[in-house]
Protein backbone atom coordinates (compact mmCIF):
# COMPACT_ATOMS: atom_id res chain seq x y z
CA UNK A 1 0.00 0.00 0.00
CA UNK A 2 1.18 3.50 -0.84
CA UNK A 3 2.62 5.26 2.09
CA UNK A 4 4.01 9.01 1.85
CA UNK A 5 7.71 9.32 1.48
CA UNK A 6 8.37 10.51 5.18
CA UNK A 7 6.47 7.96 6.75
CA UNK A 8 8.67 5.42 8.94
CA UNK A 9 7.65 1.84 8.85
CA UNK A 10 9.43 -0.47 10.49
CA UNK A 11 8.93 -4.42 11.16
CA UNK A 12 10.23 -5.48 14.79
CA UNK A 13 11.49 -9.32 14.81
CA UNK A 14 12.12 -10.76 17.93
CA UNK A 15 15.19 -13.01 18.00
CA UNK A 16 16.51 -15.87 21.00
CA UNK A 17 19.30 -17.84 21.36
CA UNK A 18 19.59 -21.75 21.74
CA UNK A 19 23.05 -22.18 22.41
CA UNK A 20 24.91 -20.95 25.50
CA UNK A 21 26.19 -17.79 26.08
CA UNK A 22 29.48 -16.61 25.08
CA UNK A 23 29.65 -19.60 22.06
CA UNK A 24 30.33 -18.28 18.90
CA UNK A 25 29.14 -20.75 15.94
CA UNK A 26 29.29 -19.66 12.94
CA UNK A 27 27.40 -22.90 10.97
CA UNK A 28 23.98 -22.38 10.06
CA UNK A 29 23.17 -25.36 11.39
CA UNK A 30 24.38 -24.20 14.88
CA UNK A 31 23.15 -20.66 14.65
CA UNK A 32 22.79 -19.20 18.92
CA UNK A 33 20.15 -16.84 17.38
CA UNK A 34 16.86 -18.19 17.08
CA UNK A 35 13.84 -15.37 16.21
CA UNK A 36 10.58 -16.86 17.66
CA UNK A 37 7.80 -13.62 16.34
CA UNK A 38 7.09 -11.78 13.44
CA UNK A 39 5.27 -8.07 14.00
CA UNK A 40 4.48 -5.75 12.00
CA UNK A 41 3.92 -2.51 13.49
CA UNK A 42 4.85 1.21 12.76
CA UNK A 43 7.74 2.39 14.98
CA UNK A 44 10.54 5.30 14.75
CA UNK A 45 13.66 3.75 15.06
CA UNK A 46 16.37 7.22 15.78
CA UNK A 47 19.83 7.12 15.87
CA UNK A 48 20.87 3.74 14.14
CA UNK A 49 24.37 3.21 13.33
CA UNK A 50 25.86 1.79 10.86
CA UNK A 51 28.36 -1.03 11.17
CA UNK A 52 30.31 -1.91 8.37
CA UNK A 53 30.85 -5.51 6.80
CA UNK A 54 33.75 -7.31 8.32
CA UNK A 55 36.31 -8.56 6.27
CA UNK A 56 36.53 -12.47 6.63
CA UNK A 57 39.54 -13.86 4.76
CA UNK A 58 39.38 -16.66 2.08
CA UNK A 59 35.67 -16.37 2.23
CA UNK A 60 32.36 -14.34 2.04
CA UNK A 61 31.99 -11.28 4.09
CA UNK A 62 30.20 -11.40 7.81
CA UNK A 63 28.51 -9.14 9.57
CA UNK A 64 28.88 -7.86 13.12
CA UNK A 65 25.86 -10.14 13.96
CA UNK A 66 28.02 -13.12 13.20
CA UNK A 67 30.04 -12.57 16.07
CA UNK A 68 27.64 -11.67 18.49
CA UNK A 69 26.84 -12.79 21.76
CA UNK A 70 24.06 -14.98 22.77
CA UNK A 71 20.98 -13.19 23.70
CA UNK A 72 17.15 -11.91 22.18
CA UNK A 73 17.39 -9.44 19.39
CA UNK A 74 15.10 -7.60 17.05
CA UNK A 75 15.50 -7.26 13.19
CA UNK A 76 14.14 -3.98 12.78
CA UNK A 77 13.25 -2.64 8.98
CA UNK A 78 13.57 1.33 8.66
CA UNK A 79 11.53 2.40 5.76
CA UNK A 80 13.94 5.87 4.11
CA UNK A 81 11.63 6.13 1.28
CA UNK A 82 12.96 4.77 -1.62
CA UNK A 83 15.13 1.42 0.50
CA UNK A 84 14.49 0.02 3.67
CA UNK A 85 18.03 -0.82 6.26
CA UNK A 86 17.55 -3.95 7.89
CA UNK A 87 19.36 -3.35 11.11
CA UNK A 88 19.67 -6.03 14.30
CA UNK A 89 19.41 -4.69 17.73
CA UNK A 90 20.22 -6.55 20.51
CA UNK A 91 17.40 -6.53 23.54
CA UNK A 92 20.04 -4.99 26.50
CA UNK A 93 19.57 -1.46 27.26
CA UNK A 94 23.19 -0.54 26.33
CA UNK A 95 22.84 -2.58 22.92
CA UNK A 96 24.61 -1.40 19.90
CA UNK A 97 22.87 -1.14 16.63
CA UNK A 98 24.27 -3.70 13.58
CA UNK A 99 23.52 -2.52 10.14
CA UNK A 100 22.87 -5.95 7.85
CA UNK A 101 21.80 -4.52 4.89
CA UNK A 102 20.19 -1.55 2.44
CA UNK A 103 17.21 -3.26 0.25
CA UNK A 104 16.15 -0.97 -2.56
CA UNK A 105 12.09 -0.79 -3.17
CA UNK A 106 9.49 1.31 -4.78
CA UNK A 107 9.34 4.99 -3.30
CA UNK A 108 6.80 5.05 -0.73
CA UNK A 109 6.16 1.46 -0.60
CA UNK A 110 6.88 -1.04 2.62
CA UNK A 111 8.42 -4.22 3.07
CA UNK A 112 7.14 -7.55 4.87
CA UNK A 113 9.55 -10.04 6.24
CA UNK A 114 9.50 -13.07 8.06
CA UNK A 115 12.85 -14.61 10.24
CA UNK A 116 13.99 -18.25 8.99
CA UNK A 117 13.03 -20.71 12.09
CA UNK A 118 16.78 -21.04 12.26
CA UNK A 119 17.42 -17.44 12.49
CA UNK A 120 20.21 -17.07 10.05
CA UNK A 121 17.82 -15.73 7.15
CA UNK A 122 14.83 -12.77 6.98
CA UNK A 123 12.46 -13.35 3.80
CA UNK A 124 11.20 -9.87 2.65
CA UNK A 125 8.86 -9.63 -0.03
CA UNK A 126 10.25 -6.24 -1.64
CA UNK A 127 7.99 -4.04 -3.97
CA UNK A 128 10.58 -3.17 -6.27
CA UNK A 129 8.72 -3.55 -9.74
CA UNK A 130 5.53 -2.03 -11.59
CA UNK A 131 2.98 -3.13 -14.83
CA UNK A 132 0.70 -0.54 -15.75
CA UNK A 133 0.84 1.25 -12.18
CA UNK A 134 0.39 -2.13 -10.51
CA UNK A 135 3.29 -2.59 -7.76
CA UNK A 136 4.53 -5.94 -7.97
CA UNK A 137 7.03 -7.54 -5.35
CA UNK A 138 10.20 -9.90 -5.50
CA UNK A 139 11.00 -12.25 -2.69
CA UNK A 140 14.50 -11.77 -1.34
CA UNK A 141 16.24 -13.54 1.21
CA UNK A 142 18.84 -11.86 3.33
CA UNK A 143 21.16 -13.82 4.90
CA UNK A 144 21.62 -12.24 8.55
CA UNK A 145 25.42 -13.00 9.17
CA UNK A 146 27.21 -12.21 5.57
CA UNK A 147 24.51 -9.32 4.46
CA UNK A 148 23.86 -10.97 1.32
CA UNK A 149 20.78 -11.13 -0.47
CA UNK A 150 19.29 -13.32 -3.41
CA UNK A 151 15.95 -13.00 -5.47
CA UNK A 152 14.25 -16.45 -5.72
CA UNK A 153 11.05 -14.79 -6.88
CA UNK A 154 9.23 -12.10 -8.98
CA UNK A 155 5.81 -10.37 -9.68
CA UNK A 156 3.83 -11.43 -6.93
CA UNK A 157 1.14 -9.60 -4.84
CA UNK A 158 3.21 -7.09 -2.50
CA UNK A 159 0.48 -7.50 0.75
CA UNK A 160 0.91 -11.44 0.96
CA UNK A 161 3.01 -12.24 4.54
CA UNK A 162 5.60 -15.34 3.13
CA UNK A 163 5.59 -18.35 5.23
CA UNK A 164 8.92 -20.44 6.00
CA UNK A 165 8.41 -24.13 5.99
CA UNK A 166 9.70 -25.79 9.27
CA UNK A 167 13.28 -26.88 8.02
CA UNK A 168 14.06 -23.40 6.64
CA UNK A 169 14.72 -24.77 2.80
CA UNK A 170 11.98 -22.75 1.30
CA UNK A 171 9.03 -20.27 1.40
CA UNK A 172 5.37 -20.30 0.47
CA UNK A 173 4.13 -17.75 -1.13
CA UNK A 174 0.73 -17.44 -3.38
CA UNK A 175 0.11 -15.98 -6.63
CA UNK A 176 -3.14 -14.62 -9.21
CA UNK A 177 -3.38 -17.53 -11.97
CA UNK A 178 -5.83 -17.77 -14.58
CA UNK A 179 -6.73 -20.97 -15.53
CA UNK A 180 -7.03 -21.29 -19.56
CA UNK A 181 -10.93 -20.56 -20.01
CA UNK A 182 -10.04 -17.29 -17.77
CA UNK A 183 -11.37 -18.19 -14.13
CA UNK A 184 -9.55 -16.38 -11.62
CA UNK A 185 -7.95 -18.07 -8.57
CA UNK A 186 -4.96 -18.37 -6.33
CA UNK A 187 -2.24 -20.68 -6.31
CA UNK A 188 0.13 -21.36 -3.75
CA UNK A 189 3.46 -22.13 -4.18
CA UNK A 190 6.70 -23.57 -2.55
CA UNK A 191 9.74 -21.51 -3.62
CA UNK A 192 13.12 -22.96 -3.03
CA UNK A 193 16.65 -21.35 -1.71
CA UNK A 194 17.64 -22.11 -5.46
CA UNK A 195 14.95 -20.22 -6.67
CA UNK A 196 13.20 -23.18 -8.11
CA UNK A 197 9.20 -23.09 -7.79
CA UNK A 198 6.42 -25.47 -7.18
CA UNK A 199 2.34 -25.14 -7.04
CA UNK A 200 1.38 -26.44 -4.10
CA UNK A 201 -2.33 -26.38 -4.44
CA UNK A 202 -4.27 -23.98 -6.63
CA UNK A 203 -7.78 -22.32 -5.23
CA UNK A 204 -9.98 -21.69 -8.19
CA UNK A 205 -12.47 -19.05 -7.37
CA UNK A 206 -10.86 -17.53 -4.40
CA UNK A 207 -10.79 -13.98 -3.94
CA UNK A 208 -7.49 -14.74 -1.34
CA UNK A 209 -5.77 -17.32 0.21
CA UNK A 210 -3.69 -16.73 3.35
CA UNK A 211 -0.88 -19.97 4.13
CA UNK A 212 -0.75 -19.73 7.92
CA UNK A 213 1.34 -22.64 9.20
CA UNK A 214 2.01 -25.80 9.04
CA UNK A 215 -0.04 -29.33 11.22
CA UNK A 216 2.17 -31.61 13.31
CA UNK A 217 1.91 -34.09 10.06
CA UNK A 218 3.80 -31.08 8.22
CA UNK A 219 0.46 -30.32 6.14
CA UNK A 220 0.14 -26.66 4.72
CA UNK A 221 -3.30 -25.17 6.45
CA UNK A 222 -4.15 -21.82 4.81
CA UNK A 223 -7.57 -19.47 5.24
CA UNK A 224 -9.31 -19.03 2.25
CA UNK A 225 -11.82 -15.76 1.43
CA UNK A 226 -13.80 -16.55 -1.80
Amino acid sequence: MNAPSFHRRLTPLLARSRAAAGRLRASAAQDRRRPFAVLALAVVLLGVATVALLAQSGGPPRTAFAGAASGQYAVVAKNTGAATVVTVVGATSNAAPIEIATIPHLPGFSLRGAVSPTGRHVALLTPDSAIAGRPLAALIALDLETGLYRRLAEDLEPLQDVLWTPDATALVVTRNVRTAAGEPGVAVARVGFDGTESVLETHLGAGMVAPVGFDAQGRLLAVRID
